[in-house]
């Protein structure tokens, strides 16, 4: 997909909570749970811009780990 193609992270409703670094991210609505989340390239998402303000507030340049949004899918191969 292409960078101009991806929504913003408030559009997308995501959401970064440091509290959850520390959880399992395999049980729950995380984005390194969601089939979109690609980590080889340092947390970035197929749909959302990397770069951004979440619905929070907080500015960061990744995707993370534990963040998560409204447009989660499962990723089968973590998630069972």
């Amino acid at each position: 997909m292409a960078k101009e193609a991806r929504i913003p992270k408030k559009r997308a409703g995501y959401i970064e909570v440091d509290e959850f670094k520390d959880s399992n991210l395999t049980k729950g609505y995380f984005c390194k749970a969601c089939v979109y989340f690609v980590n080889v390239q340092g947390g970035k998402c197929a749909i959302v811009k990397s770069q951004g303000e979440d619905c929070n507030g907080k500015f960061s340049r990744v995707i993370a780990p534990h963040g998560y949004c409204s447009l989660w899918a499962p990723n089968r191969t973590i998630v069972k």
